[in-house]
């Protein structure tokens, strides 16, 4: 086996553990608490037509959020290669 091979056997099968999935299942748990108590309080204050609505709407943006901040992240250096010249005459 190579060691490429291990080492995604191995993480593989670290994703899966109990402790990794332990900790996965409290985080969700705390998002989806923290997402109902918010989605209450402003139903609350505006209508609780949109109890129902606001849980989905607030992952929807989190998610979406999450997504382009990782795009941004990936292709910062290709930016920075291809617009980092605007930086540096600005600083001549």
């Amino acid at each position: 086996m190579t060691p490429k091979q291990t080492f995604f056997s191995q993480f593989r099968f670290g994703i899966l553990s109990g402790l990794s999935l332990l900790l996965l299942a409290g985080i969700s748990g705390c998002y989806a608490l923290a997402n109902v108590f918010s989605s209450a309080m402003l139903s609350y204050k505006h209508g609780f037509r949109y109890f129902f609505v606001l849980p989905i709407v607030f992952a929807i943006l989190h998610f979406s959020y999450g997504l382009g901040s990782i795009r941004g992240l990936l292709t910062l250096r290709e930016w920075i290669v291809k617009n980092g010249h605007i930086f540096y005459d600005k600083l001549k």
